[in-house]
C-alpha cells in the first residue's frame, strides 16, 4: 500500500466482508502516521458501518500513532502488534481494548 487513502479503502473492504464483527463496534478510531508527512486518519463506527476521514477528531476511543511503512507491515502482518507496541514502533492512546478489535479484521 502506497497511501494511508489505499489502506483506509482496503480497511473498509475488510469491514464490509466482516460485518458481523463491525456490529459490535461503535466509536471514533484515530490513526495517527505524522511522524512520516501522511497525516491522520479517522474511522468512525457506528451502526454496523464503518467510514473514514482524513483530518483530526475530537474524543477518539483509541489513537494509533506510527510511520506509515510501519503501520502497513502491521496490517500486513509482518511486524508482530505486541512487540511493535513495546519497542515504540505503534503507540496506542485510549482505551486498549478497543484497539485490540481491530486485530480482527487483519
Amino acid at each position: 500500500m502506497d497511501s494511508p487513502k489505499a489502506l483506509m479503502d482496503d480497511f473498509i473492504r475488510k469491514t464490509e466482508e466482516k460485518a458481523e464483527l463491525t456490529s459490535s463496534i461503535n466509536g471514533v478510531y484515530q490513526y495517527d502516521f505524522s511522524a512520516s508527512d501522511h497525516g491522520v486518519w479517522s474511522i468512525t463506527f457506528e451502526n454496523g458501518k464503518a467510514a473514514y476521514t482524513e483530518g483530526e477528531t475530537q474524543n477518539p476511543v483509541v489513537t494509533i500513532k506510527a510511520k506509515f511503512d510501519t503501520f502497513v507491515d502491521f496490517y500486513q502482518g509482518k511486524l508482530n502488534a505486541m512487540s511493535a507496541v513495546m519497542t515504540g514502533k505503534i503507540k496506542i492512546k485510549g482505551n486498549m481494548s478497543a484497539a485490540m478489535k481491530m486485530q480482527q479484521f487483519l
